[in-house]
């Protein structure tokens, strides 16, 4: 399908919508994005005669394009963030807990740098390229300077979070399409050596020999690859028939997936298991144990306060050892859809869906090829090939 930035058309609001051309059907059809970002192709019903549209195109799409825009009407009322993002956790049930965060963040990022901006209701093309270049203009409060991959990790989170803003009617289109692209160059990260991480998980034990449902749950990390939210929210139930099972509505792909587990892992997990979730059980013990909090603990179990403990103690570890390569929780996913692949004897495709992520997703954000492939050993035969006889 063609990029939709062959044409634009301004509308009254000064909103400019990007448009294509294309042939179907023997007429002339507008490619081009609805308010709430849904790509959509509607016909002009002028007959394709040549290799470029007629003059009287442009105009057919412009009464489309207006129709449109003109189907969603905005809110009369005007809401603040919060309740904005209230209304939208409270009518999405099925969008994830670590998605609402990002929301969240977003708009903390967004009403920090342009605190002028009461509402969401008055977000505007203007206002949401002037949040990009003061917030790429600004320090952090340590100093440092802000990333544009940062920037375009908030811009996503808002972009996502106006459509349902959209489909909720307190906006009549979503300004972050129109918005300027963030450019992040993209730098897939390596998956630790396994000196790396026996380093690290050595380090753990030491540190807390008698946590042992901590040490399972890193170990369960380590041996399925799931992502550390799907992991702490894991309930009881799960454990079934000698592993973990995932139904489709716990999944950021949606898809439901079943684990193996060592049988004396397994037997772990069963015997730290609280009565409704996994880590209610001797994990959230040992918290109060191993690891007082300042603030102390909940009143009742929050998988975030396992998921915030487990990320504290990587990044306790990394800041231990400055001299060693930062080790992070998502970094086991690396390691383990490596392994994986190394595991299956290169078989991209069959390690994706044993870890459950796409073939795609596997190959452009996890897969660290040089310790998947031996990457230097076949450049040296390919090499001495090459060479002249």
């Amino acid at each position: 399908m063609p990029r939709v930035s062959e044409y634009t058309h301004p509308l009254s609001d000064g909103t400019v919508v990007r448009y294509s051309s294309k042939v179907r059907n023997g007429s002339w059809s507008a490619v081009y994005l609805l308010p709430t970002g849904k790509r959509v192709e509607k016909s002009t019903h002028l007959e394709a005669r040549g290799k470029h549209p007629p003059d009287d195109f442009h105009p057919a799409v412009a009464k489309l394009i207006t129709a449109s825009y003109a189907l969603t009407l905005p809110s009369l009322e005007r809401i603040t963030w919060d309740d904005a993002l209230e209304e939208v956790g409270r009518t999405s049930p099925n969008t994830r807990a670590e998605t609402l965060r990002s929301f969240r963040q977003g708009v903390r990022a967004f009403r920090e740098v342009m605190p002028d901006v009461a509402s969401p209701t008055d977000l505007s093309l203007d206002r949401v390229t002037r949040f990009g270049k003061l917030f790429m203009g600004t320090l952090k409060a340590n100093g440092k300077a802000r990333t544009a991959a940062t920037l375009s990790y908030y811009v996503r989170a808002l972009s996502a979070f106006s459509n349902h803003l959209v489909a909720l009617g307190h906006l009549p289109r979503n300004p972050w399409h129109d918005a300027p692209r963030v450019k992040v160059k993209k730098v897939k990260k390596d998956a630790p050596t396994e000196e790396q991480f026996n380093h690290f998980y050595q380090w753990l034990k030491s540190r807390y020999p008698q946590w042992h449902a901590l040490h399972a749950l890193v170990e369960t990390k380590a041996v399925t690859g799931c992502r550390t939210a799907d992991l702490c929210q894991l309930a009881t139930c799960q454990l079934q028939r000698g592993g973990l099972t995932f139904t489709a509505d716990t999944t950021k792909t949606g898809e439901a997936r079943t684990r193996p587990l060592p049988p004396d892992l397994y037997g772990t997990l069963r015997q730290v298991a609280g009565p409704t979730f996994v880590w209610e059980g001797a994990f959230w013990q040992g918290i109060r144990q191993f690891r007082k909090q300042s603030n102390g603990l909940p009143p009742a179990f929050r998988w975030q306060t396992v998921y915030q403990v487990v990320n504290n103690l990587f990044a306790e570890y990394s800041t231990a050892h400055p001299d060693r390569p930062k080790l992070t929780p998502h970094a086991l996913r690396r390691r383990a859809i490596t392994l994986a692949v190394v595991g299956l004897g290169g078989n991209v495709d069959a390690a994706a869906n044993v870890i459950g992520v796409s073939p795609q997703t596997a190959r452009a954000a996890y897969l660290d090829t040089v310790q998947a492939f031996n990457a230097d050993a076949d450049m040296r035969r390919v090499m001495e090939a090459l060479r002249p006889k």
